[in-house]
């Protein structure tokens, strides 16, 4: 069955419909191969470049050039072009390796396929690697998700993964690429050595997406719901989520390693992420809970100023903090402590979609990766992008 877009997430997809899957579902086309380009270095001074094999680049008259192996360079950005060793380039250039097995290292990181890298403003220099999806997976799932985790639980974070880049295509394009290589976006690293479990993960899976009402599904990841999936527009905002974006009960996620944690925030800090840029004036007398949302997840918080209440959504709060204290907004306990304020939860990550150390709970208990989507995203389907 052949489903067109009916409201596609990116524009780059408005021409790509979704063939559904099942189970047992044996391509009868071949999914679109669609290539991807990926900040991998922004707006640095200088780009520490060599190459393990073969490795290409041209000038801005066309001339190619190699490489040669082995040989470390220096790319730096000059008025308006790029220097690269001691030539003078133009003010971008594209390195292509040759092989699967050449390396082109940026910075001390394998990529491969086209690496552009540009001039940019204030004399810097931008690397976007360009690369097809599948490939640029194997860069993701061994920083994302542990490879030696259970190969079910991998092949779900596959999916999700293939599905957050499609639905990313052409966030940056302001900047020339989709998506950047860090939390932004999702994690990428080298290609040097790809653990075999997770080129399985990634084969296993090839093409497929998680689709849901004939477009693709927004799908997100995080690594412990501490008990229970949060509705997406609890975290973000904006209008009720489709049932595949709603919290789910997720007792495979107790025993994770952050489903109890406690934080310590010094009254100052507290006092500055209230209103930035604002002079707070009188004692913090007391800070607590306003509400919280059906599945535990705090909606916002209420400080008391002197006698002038003050109150703060939980995620804006949450983020000026900083993710590394305040480990989600699944709290369910503040008290001011002297010069402190003290914060108990469960779990670690926004809580939107899938949970990392529940898949795989759930794949050591023997269940397949098209049954762990399909718990934490109700009612989405499997689908590959075809053209």
């Amino acid at each position: 069955m052949v489903l067109a877009a009916l409201a596609p997430a990116s524009p780059a997809l408005a021409k790509k419909r979704l063939r559904i899957l099942s189970s047992d579902f044996v391509p009868a086309a071949q999914p679109s191969v669609r290539k991807i380009r990926v900040g991998v270095i922004l707006r640095a001074r200088t780009i520490r470049l060599a190459c393990q094999g073969r490795c290409t680049f041209d000038d801005a008259a066309g001339k190619l050039y190699y490489l040669v192996p082995g040989k470390r360079y220096i790319v730096r950005a000059l008025n308006r072009d790029l220097k690269l060793g001691g030539l003078i380039i133009g003010p971008r250039t594209t390195i292509r390796t040759k092989a699967m097995t050449d390396c082109a290292l940026l910075d001390g990181r394998c990529y491969r396929g086209e690496i552009v890298l540009r001039h940019d403003d204030d004399r810097a220099v931008t690397a976007v690697d360009v690369l097809d999806v599948e490939d640029y997976l194997m860069g993701v799932l061994p920083y994302e998700m542990d490879p030696s985790w259970p190969l079910e639980a991998l092949k779900a974070q596959a999916v999700v993964a293939r599905t957050y880049a499609y639905t990313q295509l052409d966030k940056y394009e302001d900047e020339g690429y989709d998506l950047t290589a860090d939390t932004r976006s999702q994690m990428f690293g080298s290609l040097a050595q790809v653990p075999a479990r997770v080129r399985k993960a990634v084969n296993e899976t090839a093409g497929q997406v998680l689709g849901y009402r004939g477009q693709i599904l927004d799908a997100y990841y995080h690594s412990c719901s501490g008990g229970h999936t949060a509705d997406e527009s609890e975290i973000w905002g904006g209008a009720e989520p489709p049932p595949p974006l709603r919290g789910v009960r997720d007792p495979y996620s107790r025993g994770c390693p952050q489903y109890d944690w406690t934080a310590y925030v010094p009254l100052a800090q507290v006092l500055a992420a209230l209103e930035p840029g604002s002079l707070i004036a009188g004692p913090l007398k007391s800070f607590h809970i306003g509400h919280e949302y059906w599945d535990g997840y705090v909606k916002n918080f209420v400080a008391d100023i002197d006698g002038d209440p003050i109150s703060i959504a939980a995620s804006a709060f949450r983020r000026r903090i900083g993710a590394a204290l305040l480990k989600s907004d699944r709290i369910y306990r503040v008290r001011v402590r002297n010069d402190e304020v003290e914060f108990k939860g469960h779990g670690l990550g926004h809580g939107v979609g899938l949970s990392q150390w529940g898949a795989r709970k759930q794949a050591e208990l023997g269940r397949s990766y098209e049954r762990i989507l399909k718990y934490y995203f109700p009612g989405s389907y499997l689908a590959v992008v075809v053209q």
